[in-house]
């Protein structure tokens, strides 16, 4: 089957690390299909390209990763002095444009877009004109309050989200989500890809009482200021720990010339005891999970945990408030959860796991993931709902 993927976010030269995991996914796709991800890059501009005068070829690039997988790179021009709306409007000929291009070389069978802003909405754009099947999976919440959409760009959504031939969550949290803003199609969970050949248990590196956070996307809702606060708690309770951050060190995090983190750090004076570092690679992050004693999860709210998950399959115990995405996983064997923007609550959390740490069997806590979300349950999953996609429109 040919499979035409639409992220809504991915990485690039100023931010490396954005939407990994949708890359890792696809790659497991096209294990078993052809794969092309075509990555709609915003580059903000004040001169306006408007699509009469417009020629794909010219802002498009392609790289192939592998026979059966091609990636896409598609230049759209966000015109800086417009609102999101009305750039959203001028997308639609020029997303039609790009396309037309690739389906000459690639005849796709089914479109899956990664979040319905903005992948669902030009999903289902395309959809239309070519009456190929779609999907949705949603990573995020479409009505999230950060983005505060206009009317036009909401009821976009909404009809991307209605129109799609199927529509998925990563979490049973982020449905609800769905259906408390009325959306009242039917839809199902289906978890995320987390990548279990990468990420393996190595004891050797495990290093005595070494936190790990992660937050690339340092936002309010990470509530890096409840963690820090915890720490100061530990602190002043002597106990010894030392603890690493990673994130705020892209452009898409937030990075504007300074780290956030690094500055709350020194604003908690917790300089001695806690490390920011702005970005590693995949690789990288292996070897820090692996070196971890254990993972903090300090959010308010997560639409699934993609690195809790990934802390989990190198066999570490982790202490995660009550986000909402992540109770689909957590339990008793792999993890401590507390209350949510509680620092009282996590401090006690992170001396629990210190105290009962050899109660947690590395194995059964990469079990608890790989059988859930691993490369064989997903693969598997995610094929079943192409070929139910598939034959409902023949």
């Amino acid at each position: 089957m040919n499979v035409l993927i639409i992220p809504s976010w991915f990485g690039d030269s100023e931010s490396p690390n954005a939407g990994t995991f949708f890359k890792d996914e696809a790659t497991l796709v096209s294990s078993c299909n052809c794969v092309v991800m075509m990555i709609f890059e915003r580059i903000s501009t004040v001169v306006f390209s408007s699509g009469d005068n417009f020629r794909a070829r010219e802002s498009m690039t392609q790289e192939r990763i592998s026979d059966r997988f091609t990636i896409v790179r598609a230049r759209l021009l966000f015109n800086d002095n417009l609102s999101w709306e009305d750039n959203i409007r001028s997308f639609k000929p020029i997303v039609l444009k790009f396309f037309e291009a690739v389906y000459h070389e690639f005849k796709m069978d089914i479109i899956h877009a990664y979040a319905t802003f903005w992948a669902g909405i030009f999903a289902r754009w395309i959809s239309h004109t070519y009456c190929i099947p779609y999907m949705i999976t949603e990573h995020f919440g479409p009505f999230n309050p950060d983005f505060l959409h206009s009317d036009y760009i909401k009821g976009e959504m909404r009809s991307a989200i209605n129109g799609s031939d199927s529509f998925a969550c990563v979490s049973q949290h982020l449905r609800q989500q769905i259906l408390m803003n009325g959306i009242l199609r039917d839809s199902f969970v289906i978890g995320n890809y987390v990548n279990d050949g990468l990420f393996q248990i190595n004891e050797n590196l495990s290093e005595e009482n070494l936190l790990l956070t992660v937050a690339y996307y340092p936002s309010y809702i990470k509530d890096i200021n409840t963690l820090l606060c915890a720490y100061s708690k530990l602190v002043n309770l002597g106990v010894e720990f030392k603890a690493i951050i990673v994130g705020g060190g892209e452009k898409k995090g937030g990075y504007d010339g300074e780290n956030s983190i690094t500055r709350l750090v020194n604003d908690f004076n917790l300089s001695n005891f806690v490390q920011v570092i702005d970005a590693v690679r995949h690789d990288e992050m292996v070897k820090l999970m692996q070196r971890c004693s254990f993972y903090v999860c300090s959010s308010i709210a997560e639409s699934f945990g993609v690195s809790i998950c990934e802390a989990m399959l190198c066999g570490k115990p982790c202490v995660i408030t009550a986000n909402g995405g992540s109770m689909d996983f957590a339990d008793d064997s792999n993890s401590i959860v507390v209350d949510i923007h509680n620092p009282d609550e996590l401090a006690k959390g992170v001396i629990r796991l210190m105290e009962c740490r050899n109660m947690f069997n590395p194995n059964e806590i990469r079990n608890s993931i790989v059988k859930k979300y691993g490369a064989k349950t997903f693969i598997h999953r995610i094929n079943e709902v192409y070929c139910q996609i598939r034959n409902a429109r023949h």
